[in-house]
């Protein structure tokens, strides 16, 4: 169905910025900001952890508040503004960008399960093939960063394999936005 196409690519995109981030992100800092490997992994430690805290944050607030299309919409644009500051030259924008990356996966990240059971409600079976294609996707998205990220940051630059990065979850947004109106 459309919806679960729209599910499924814009979960791709929004993979692809993520591990084209997060699988550079160490060897970044160490080699861009010089810091120590101690520092790094702790400021990578407290990123990931806060990922994986604030989805239930998200879902409080998508679930009481305002729904699961414009939670799902709201993470999006905030993870395109996050990862749009840490592609900036800048170390005054790095941790306000990866901040923005945290509570932007905190309104997303849960919302695709949740359109997912939404449009699967009734039939089991469906939802059940559903969610073959959509860790499908998951596993698409993320296959290309790790295989090229190293190689863009190498002969390209960090900032430029960042950008990258934005430009992929800004493809599925677009996606997600123009095909929102055609599922309920």
């Amino acid at each position: 169905s459309l919806g679960v196409f729209t599910v499924c690519i814009t979960e791709l995109w929004e993979r692809f910025g993520y591990y084209t981030v997060t699988a550079l992100l160490v060897l970044f800092m160490t080699k861009e900001y010089n810091y120590t490997d101690t520092a790094a992994y702790g400021i990578f430690a407290a990123y990931t952890a806060l990922l994986f805290i604030t989805p239930a944050i998200g879902g409080f607030f998508a679930d009481r508040y305002i729904g699961y299309h414009r939670s799902l919409g709201l993470g999006l644009l905030l993870m395109i503004a996050g990862y749009s500051l840490v592609a900036l030259p800048s170390k005054e924008a790095f941790y306000p960008g990866l901040a923005l990356v945290i509570i932007g996966t905190g309104f997303f990240k849960s919302m695709p399960y949740a359109i997912m059971g939404r449009i699967y409600q009734d039939d089991q079976t469906k939802l059940d093939k559903g969610c073959t294609f959509y860790y499908l996707a998951i596993q698409f998205g993320a296959i290309i960063p790790v295989a090229a990220g190293g190689f863009l940051a190498r002969y390209f630059g960090w900032h430029f394999t960042f950008l990258i990065a934005t430009i992929g979850i800004t493809i599925g947004t677009i996606i997600f936005f123009s095909l929102r109106p055609n599922f309920k």
